[in-house]
C-alpha cells in the first residue's frame, strides 16, 4: 500500500481534472438538447419540419461518437497512456464545441456542420470519460479510496445537469428570451470550450498513470488490448456496459431535455426550472451516499439496491410524471459507484 501524500494529492488533481470532462458533458446534454429543438431550426433555416428534424439529428450524432471514440481511445491509453488520452479527447471536443459556438447562421449548411462538430465533439468525450475514470480509480485505489473517489466522480453529472438548466434559465431571464436566441446559446456552448480549454493545460502537466508506468518500464504492455479485453473478459464487459449506460441513458432519452418543452407548457416553466434543480442537487446528494456505502456493502449491494428501486419508479419517468424527476435519483441511489 502506498501512503505517499505526493500520490493522494495527484488523485486528488486527478479526480478534479477529469470531473470537468463529466460536468461539461451532462451540461452540453442538457442546454444543446434544449438549444437544437427551440433555437437551432429557425435560426438556421426558417421554421420547416426538415430544419428541425436536421436539428435534433445535429444533436443526436454526438451520441454516435461516443461509443467509437470509447473504443479508439479506450486502445490507445493503453498503448500510449491514460494522461496522452486525457489531453487529446478534450482537445478535440473542446475544439467541436468552439466551432459550434461561432456557427454562423448559413442555413442547412450550418446544421449539417454541427452535425459533423458534434461528431467529433463525442468522439473525443466517449474516450476522455474511460481514460478519466481509469486513471482515477488507478490512483484513488492505492488509498483503498476508489468508490469515494469514483462517486464523486460520477456525481458530477449531475452537477453539469444543473448548470445546464441554470444556465438556460439564466439566458432566458436577461431582458428578453431573444438574448438566448441570437447570443445566449452561443455563449453557453463556449463556455464549456473554455473550461476544456483551462483543463486541458493542467492535465498535461499531471502524472501518469502509476500501473501503466509500471507496466511501460517493465515493457509488459499488450499490443491489441482491445482484443485481449475481449478475449479474457467477454462477458464482464458485456455486462457492466449494459450497467454503466443503462442510468445516464435513461436519463438523457427519458428525462432530458425533450422532456423539458412537454413539462412547461402543463406545469409552467418555474416549476419544471425548480424541480429538475430538485432533481440535480438529489442525485448529486444520493450518488455521493452510494458510493460510501460501497465501503460498507459493496458493489454488488449498492448495484441491487439501485436496479430495484430504478425498476419500480422507471414508470414514474415514462409517464412524464414530476414525481418521477425526485424519486427516481433517490431510489437509484449511487448508480455507478
Amino acid at each position: 500500500m502506498v501512503n505517499s501524500k505526493s500520490y493522494l494529492n495527484s488523485a486528488k488533481l486527478i479526480a478534479l481534472l477529469s470531473a470537468v470532462g463529466f460536468t461539461v458533458e451532462a451540461y452540453d446534454f442538457f442546454a444543446v438538447g434544449i438549444i437544437s429543438t427551440q433555437i437551432w431550426p429557425h435560426l438556421f433555416d426558417g421554421s420547416s419540419s426538415s430544419a428541425l428534424a436536421l436539428s435534433v439529428l445535429a444533436y443526436s450524432t454526438i451520441l454516435v461518437g461516443r461509443p467509437a471514440g470509447g473504443v479508439m481511445f479506450g486502445h490507445l491509453s493503453d498503448k500510449l497512456g491514460r494522461k496522452w488520452s486525457m489531453f487529446w479527447t478534450l482537445t478535440l471536443s473542446g475544439f467541436a464545441m468552439l466551432m459550434i459556438a461561432i456557427m454562423p447562421p448559413i442555413g442547412i449548411i450550418g446544421l449539417e456542420a454541427i452535425a459533423a462538430f458534434r461528431f467529433i465533439q463525442g468522439f473525443g468525450l466517449g474516450g476522455d470519460g474511460g481514460s478519466s475514470w481509469t486513471l482515477t480509480y488507478e490512483y484513488s485505489r492505492r488509498f483503498d479510496k476508489a468508490p469515494i473517489f469514483l462517486a464523486g466522480l460520477l456525481s458530477t453529472a449531475s452537477l453539469g445537469i444543473l448548470l445546464g438548466v441554470l444556465g438556460i434559465f439564466l439566458s432566458e431571464s436577461l431582458e428578453t428570451r431573444i438574448f438566448l436566441t441570437d447570443y445566449g446559446w452561443r455563449i453557453l456552448i463556449g463556455l464549456g470550450a473554455v473550461a476544456f480549454a483551462l483543463t486541458i493545460f493542467f492535465r498535461y502537466k499531471v502524472m501518469e498513470s502509476p500501473d501503466f508506468t509500471k507496466l511501460t518500464e517493465a515493457r509488459e504492455l499488450t499490443t491489441s488490448p482491445i482484443r485481449e479485453a475481449i478475449h479474457k473478459a467477454r462477458r464482464k464487459l458485456v455486462f457492466l456496459t449494459l450497467i454503466a449506460t443503462y442510468y445516464p441513458t435513461v436519463l438523457t432519452f427519458a428525462v432530458y431535455p425533450f422532456a423539458v418543452e412537454y413539462y412547461s407548457k402543463v406545469v409552467g416553466e418555474k416549476v419544471v426550472t425548480l424541480t429538475f434543480m430538485g432533481f440535480a442537487l438529489l442525485a448529486i446528494l444520493f450518488t455521493l451516499a452510494g458510493g460510501a456505502l460501497t465501503t460498507l456493502i459493496g458493489w454488488r449491494g449498492v448495484l441491487f439496491l439501485s436496479i430495484l428501486g430504478s425498476v419500480v419508479t422507471l414508470p414514474l419517468l415514462l409517464i412524464h410524471s414530476l414525481t418521477g424527476f425526485i424519486v427516481f435519483p433517490v431510489a437509484s441511489i449511487g448508480w455507478g459507484p
